[in-house]
């Protein structure tokens, strides 16, 4: 299990060889959010444990991990250009990079949307700990398939 730190870190690093290779965008603080989300989402489903140990909450503006809030919201809605290096596992990474295509693709603002839609923020208590067997299940069900 990692941390949300390191997967935070392997997104930004993934954004900014984008950014170096064709010329794509670095990760704001918002989309960063929801791909920790989905990442969670996505690899909880297929590996049937938790990617990292940190709670995701329901806040205002989509799925959160609280405890990455004060690292990164000094970006505000500027990319993130700057991490520490990590090691992630060929597996994991793997999961990953099909998290990256699938939704690195989507504007952070239309990640919020999408996360507004789905039953795990719709159905979780404003500003209170979604449950990360709500988020299985729903990714289980909706998200990944064999």
């Amino acid at each position: 299990m990692y941390k949300a730190i390191d997967i935070a870190n392997w997104f930004i690093q993934r954004a900014i060889q984008d950014v170096k290779t064709n010329g794509g965008e670095y990760i704001t603080h918002l989309k960063l959010q929801k791909l920790l989300y989905f990442a969670q989402g996505c690899y909880t489903a297929m590996e049937g444990k938790p990617l990292f140990k940190e709670k995701i909450y329901a806040w205002a503006h989509g799925p959160v991990v609280s405890t990455l809030y004060p690292k990164f919201c000094e970006f505000k809605d500027k990319g993130i250009d700057q991490c520490q290096e990590v090691k992630i596992d060929e597996h994991t990474v793997a999961i990953l990079e099909e998290v990256y295509r699938v939704f690195g693709q989507y504007s952070a603002w239309a990640l919020r949307e999408i996360t507004h839609a789905q039953t795990p923020w719709k159905s979780t208590v404003l500003n209170h700990e979604i449950p990360l067997s709500v988020i299985t299940k729903y990714f289980k069900e909706n998200i990944v398939t064999d």
